[in-house]
């Protein structure tokens, strides 16, 4: 594998066949720092909650109108890796939890809500 600085290129190998791989950076996502945080071109995370058939990709972006938001959320067949459905949101979406966010509030000063945490169901009465 060569790796640059927006790109990487290499070869996948399973045995029994070799496939070229290109890769080309379309978007960062830098949630550490005092700017943080920020996104540069078009970001897809994954979700922690999934269904036995699609896999869920929230897609992130910023723009001068509307600061780090989730502006869509795409169902992924995992069968077949098409987008079967795309849901789109307006500014200020994206309070859906990724594994990433759960890992990055559990080392933080303050614990995350029940509510927030993936698998958990929240307590009645809130």
């Amino acid at each position: 594998m060569s790796v640059g600085d927006t790109a990487a290129s290499g070869k996948w190998r399973d045995g029994k066949n070799v496939l070229p791989i290109a890769l080309q950076q379309v978007g960062t996502l830098v949630d550490t720092g005092p700017d943080a945080p920020r996104v540069a071109g078009v970001v897809e995370v994954p979700m922690w909650h999934h269904t036995k058939s699609h896999m869920l990709l929230g897609v992130y972006r910023s723009s001068a109108e509307c600061t780090l938001s989730m502006v869509g959320l795409r169902l992924v067949n995992i069968k077949n890796g098409q987008v079967d459905k795309e849901l789109k949101f307006g500014c200020g979406a994206g309070m859906v939890t990724t594994l990433i966010f759960a890992k990055g509030l559990s080392r933080g000063k303050s614990a995350p809500r029940d509510d927030a945490v993936p698998g958990r169901l929240p307590r009645r009465g809130r």
